[in-house]
């Protein structure tokens, strides 16, 4: 049995210094994240025991005196970093970079008076945050079917500037803004889908044609693993998005040839690898030799 491994696992870019500032800062002094600073289980688990604790609004730290506050990279709402400084909280903004830029597009539009469209989960925290910095006045489009249906709500009078969640589908975020321009006169375009989210996702559209299973490796409650696994099960005859190697189901694994491992990026290279090796465990005990290699790379056109 052949199995690959993404070229693309472990933490991205902004995660990753968001959970070496959580361990850093921690070292010596009480620290909280303002809520969970990944949507990774095994992560969050293993910070609280590091002398870390959660907070979920900044309402809950104000009677602290001068707390230490890491913000986590899904970005919190302008008011609540406010309320932060007020109680002299030392912040330890690790706001991803690609999120911050979000902020600083959606309050510039804002006071410019135009209107705010943001593409994604209404619930998830990086959508709560980017609209706070527009005053929580944005319409929140979740798809294309709910663009249908809130579309005769807005002013084709009005200017309007579109963002997305940074885990959003690029291809199903253009289709929105296309079905949009149709009904609005004036929107402001931004691509503010994260490089290294189309990255994966490309990975695992192209991972999918060519083994007949996927699995996925993240938290139930990540947004980029659950989207890394509806592309898998779209397009690949078998799919798992699991969180360890003990959510691993080894019941179709007598009827395929290939195999391929991916992760969202809030999952550390280390759970990929523990999966990876109990599969091999697995394979060994049931006589099946199992060769492991990183995915070819897709090659350059000419």
């Amino acid at each position: 049995m052949i199995g690959y491994i993404s070229k693309y696992c472990g933490f991205c870019f902004g995660v990753s210094l968001a959970v070496k500032a959580a361990y850093d800062e921690s070292k010596y002094d009480k620290l909280y994240m303002y809520g969970e600073i990944v949507h990774n289980p095994a992560v969050i688990k293993k910070l609280i025991k590091n002398n870390v604790s959660i907070i979920n609004g900044a309402e809950e730290i104000l009677k602290i005196s001068s707390p230490k506050v890491l913000i986590r990279a899904h970005g919190i709402p302008k008011f609540a970093v406010k309320l932060l400084k007020e109680n002299n909280s030392i912040i330890i903004d690790k706001t991803c970079p690609k999120v911050k830029k979000i902020h600083n597009v959606v309050s510039k539009a804002y006071e410019e008076n135009k209107k705010i469209i943001i593409v994604g989960n209404p619930m998830h925290p990086e959508v709560v945050g980017i609209n706070g910095w527009c005053n929580f006045s944005a319409t929140v489009v979740k798809n294309i079917q709910h663009a249908n249906e809130i579309i005769g709500e807005l002013n084709p009078q009005d200017i309007f500037c579109m963002v997305s969640q940074t885990t959003f589908n690029y291809e199903k975020y253009l289709g929105i803004y296309k079905f949009c321009i149709k009904h609005l006169k004036d929107i402001e375009f931004n691509n503010t889908i994260c490089g290294d989210t189309s990255n994966r996702q490309k990975e695992i559209m192209r991972l999918s044609k060519k083994v007949d299973m996927i699995i996925v490796i993240g938290g139930k409650n990540s947004s980029n693993s659950a989207k890394l696994f509806e592309i898998a099960k779209e397009n690949c005859k078998y799919a798992q998005h699991i969180e360890t190697e003990n959510d691993l189901c080894f019941s179709k694994f007598g009827l395929i040839s290939a195999f391929a491992v991916c992760s969202g990026a809030s999952t550390p290279i280390e759970s990929v690898q523990i999966v990876i090796d109990y599969i091999k465990k697995h394979n060994k005990e049931n006589g099946v030799q199992t060769v492991i290699s990183r995915f070819p790379a897709q090659p350059k056109m000419r």
